[in-house]
């Protein structure tokens, strides 16, 4: 038995179709991938670093941060957390990183649903934040 689309479309047309139709499942998945990024801040002792994070609050999507404690920096949430008053819009959430005393700490940022233990996060950012 045929298919529907297969008599409505042309046979020079059709493995044009075929090829298209595979792009947009490759790019579907590749887009759905984590975004594992890293990226290395220096600063200087008493010096603030604001890291801006897109995101989306309305999709229950929020940055969190590891180690939550540092001797090296201190890391606050500063932006004002109030959504656009367009449904669905980005919103940027900017973390103030402030250098305490000299040395190295790696930080990773994770924007993941905290109620959602056993799925991966939707993207990571690693950064190394070197106070001088």
């Amino acid at each position: 038995m045929q298919t529907f689309l297969i008599p409505i479309i042309s046979k020079k047309v059709y493995p044009n179709f075929i090829f298209i139709f595979y792009c947009i499942i490759i790019i579907s998945f590749s887009s759905c991938s984590q975004n594992n990024e890293k990226m290395t801040v220096q600063i200087k002792s008493g010096e603030v670093y604001n890291l801006k994070l897109q995101s989306n609050l309305s999709t229950g999507y929020t940055w969190t941060f590891n180690p939550k404690v540092s001797q090296i920096i201190t890391i606050k949430e500063v932006s004002d957390g109030r959504p656009s008053d367009t449904p669905g819009a980005s919103h940027e959430t900017i973390f103030e990183i402030k250098g305490i005393q000299k040395g190295n700490v790696k930080v990773t940022f994770t924007y993941q649903r905290v109620w959602e233990k056993d799925i991966a996060p939707k993207e990571t950012k690693r950064i190394t934040v070197k106070v001088k």
